[in-house]
């Protein structure tokens, strides 16, 4: 069977499954597994520092690489340019939220203007308007 390269996410993830490629729980590896498998800098002989949250600190781990340092950039550049949102990813979803702007003070009518601060702005409603915000 030839190598996955220059492939989709799901057509690696078929691939492994087909060369019997499985998680440490024995399940098939799906398009997830496989995006988190190919980010992965530990298979570089590296550890990163909090990088899920925006670190950038990567210093030598005390393992072995298995992948090259040049290909493992080369790769990120790949998934980086194939991603369909250019620009920042959002952790929770779509930006705008699929709700924003949908909540309305139950008192005045007033429209949440959308985005965060939603719990913000309905205590102050409730307080403008002489109401406990947790009945």
């Amino acid at each position: 069977m030839p190598s996955p390269s220059g492939r989709s996410l799901r057509d690696m993830a078929q691939w492994a499954s087909e060369v019997g490629l499985r998680s440490s729980e024995g399940n098939p590896l799906d398009r997830l597994s496989i995006r988190k498998v190919l980010s992965n800098i530990s298979y570089t002989g590296q550890v990163g520092f909090h990088r899920r949250r925006g670190g950038n600190q990567v210093v030598n781990g005390k393992h072995l690489p298995i992948v090259d340092v040049a290909l493992f950039a080369a790769v990120q550049g790949r998934l980086r340019d194939r991603r369909r949102v250019v620009g920042a990813v959002h952790p929770f979803g779509r930006s705008p939220y699929p709700l924003s702007g949908t909540a309305v003070c139950i008192y005045c009518q007033q429209q949440h203007p959308g985005g965060e601060g939603w719990q913000a702005w309905a205590a102050l409603h409730a307080l403008l308007h002489g109401r406990s915000a947790r009945t």
